[in-house]
C-alpha cells in the first residue's frame, strides 16, 4: 500500500504549481457550469489542456485523493447509464479493473447514478485505486463527479465526498431550463392532470414518466413508449403546448416554482417564490444537523434506514408529508412540522414552545 500512495502522490503532483487553496469556501466554476463547496483541506489543482471541469485533491497523511468533475451538453440519447458507460470506458480498459457497484443516489437535490470500481496499476494486485463516480443530468448536460484514492483509504474521505455532493449545483443551461421546470397543471383537463419538469430531466404526465429536454423552441419527452416532440411557449404562469398529434395547444398553469432554481444572487421575491415550493422528503433530511436558533446546540442525526438520535434521544423517526415523528426507544413519540428554506430546516409544534432552526453539517 505504500507502493499504492507513492503512485498516486505522483499522479496527484500535476498542477502543484497551479494549484489554488480553497480550505472550506465554496467554489463557483470559472465558466459557471457548477458550484460546489470544499471541504478544509482540498485545493484546486487544474490540469492544462482540462476544458471539460476541474480538479479538486486533498491529502490525508501521506495518502491522496481526488475529485474531477466533468461537464458536457446532453446527446440525444444520453441517460444516465449511458454516461456513466461513456466515461468509465477508460477505466475497464485498464489492467484488473472491477466493477464493485451501482447504485440510485443523490447529488444534492438531484438524483444521479454511482458506480464503484477498482484497477490496478500494470497488473500488480497489490496496487490498486479505488473510484466512486457518480452521474447526474441537470439543464441538458451531464455532470460527472469521480472520487479516487488509493483503495482501503476511502474511509478517510468518506465525509468528505459525502459533503461535497450534497453542495454540487449544476448552473450550466439553467436559464434555459428554468422556464419550464417546475408543476404545471393543465387548465381544464381533469382533475390531477399535471405535467412535472423537473430540474434533473425527469419528467412525469399523467402515467407517463422518464426524461425530458427542451432547447428553447422543442420539448421532448421520452420514456419507455418512445419520444414525443412538442413546440413551447413558456411564461412564468403559463406552459403551451402543440404538436401535429393535437388539435388544439394543451395549456399548463403553474402549481409551484421548482425549488432547485433559486440560486443565491437571484431576486429576493424569486428566492422566497423558491422557499415556499420546497418539499420536505426523507432523502432530505437524511444526515447531521444542528440546532443554531431557539435553543441549545443539540444535533439531530437521521440516518437512511429511520434511525434517529436527537440531543439525548435515540430511537426512530418517520415522515409524513411534513410532519415528522421521533419515538424513542423508550416508546417517547414526539411530532414536530418540518419546513425547509433551501439551507435550514425548521421544527415547530410538539413539545416546543418557539422554533428550532437548525443546519446540516458534515
Amino acid at each position: 500500500m505504500a507502493r499504492a500512495a507513492a503512485w498516486l502522490a505522483g499522479l496527484l503532483a500535476l498542477g502543484v504549481a497551479t494549484g489554488a487553496r480553497a480550505d472550506g469556501r465554496a467554489f463557483t466554476d470559472s465558466r459557471d457550469r457548477f458550484r460546489l463547496d470544499l471541504p478544509p483541506g482540498w485545493e484546486l489543482a487544474p490540469q492544462p489542456g482540462d476544458t471539460e471541469g476541474m480538479v479538486f485533491r486533498r491529502k490525508s497523511g501521506a495518502v491522496p485523493a481526488i475529485v474531477a468533475v466533468r461537464v458536457a451538453a446532453l446527446g440525444k440519447e444520453d441517460n444516465h447509464v449511458s454516461v456513466m458507460d461513456a466515461r468509465g470506458r477508460s477505466f475497464e480498459r485498464e489492467l484488473g479493473y472491477e466493477r464493485l457497484g451501482e447504485l440510485e443516489a443523490r447529488v444534492g437535490e438531484l438524483r444521479a447514478l454511482r458506480r464503484t470500481h477498482t484497477v490496478t496499476l500494470n497488473g500488480d494486485d497489490q496496487i490498486k485505486r479505488f473510484s466512486v463516480d457518480h452521474v447526474l443530468l441537470s439543464f441538458g448536460h451531464a455532470h460527472y463527479i469521480h472520487f479516487e484514492t488509493a483503495e482501503g483509504h476511502y474511509p478517510e474521505f468518506q465525509r468528505d465526498l459525502e459533503s461535497i455532493l450534497r453542495s454540487y449545483r449544476p448552473l450550466v443551461g439553467r436559464k434555459l431550463y428554468e422556464p419550464v421546470v417546475g408543476r404545471w397543471r393543465m387548465v381544464g383537463g381533469a382533475a390531477g392532470a399535471e405535467l412535472v419538469l423537473s430540474p434533473d430531466q425527469q419528467f412525469t404526465m399523467g402515467q407517463r414518466a422518464g426524461l425530458y429536454r427542451v432547447d428553447g423552441v422543442r420539448l421532448v419527452l421520452q420514456d419507455a413508449l418512445g419520444k414525443e416532440t412538442y413546440k413551447y411557449l413558456a411564461s412564468d404562469e403559463v406552459l403551451t403546448l402543440h404538436n401535429d398529434n393535437l388539435t388544439e395547444p394543451m395549456s399548463f398553469r403553474r402549481v409551484e416554482q421548482s425549488a432547485a432554481t433559486a440560486e443565491p444572487g437571484d431576486s429576493e421575491e424569486a428566492q422566497a417564490k423558491a422557499r415556499r415550493a420546497l418539499k420536505v422528503t426523507q432523502q432530505l433530511l437524511v444526515g447531521r444537523w444542528v440546532v443554531v436558533e431557539g435553543g441549545d446546540a443539540h444535533e439531530m442525526v437521521l440516518s437512511e434506514g429511520g434511525a434517529m438520535r436527537f440531543g439525548p434521544m435515540s430511537g426512530r423517526f418517520r415522515l409524513k408529508g411534513n410532519l415528522l415523528t421521533v419515538e424513542s426507544s423508550t416508546g417517547v413519540s414526539i411530532t414536530y412540522v418540518v419546513t425547509y428554506d433551501g439551507k435550514r430546516i425548521r421544527l415547530t409544534g410538539g413539545d416546543l414552545d418557539r422554533p428550532l432552526v437548525l443546519e446540516r453539517r458534515p
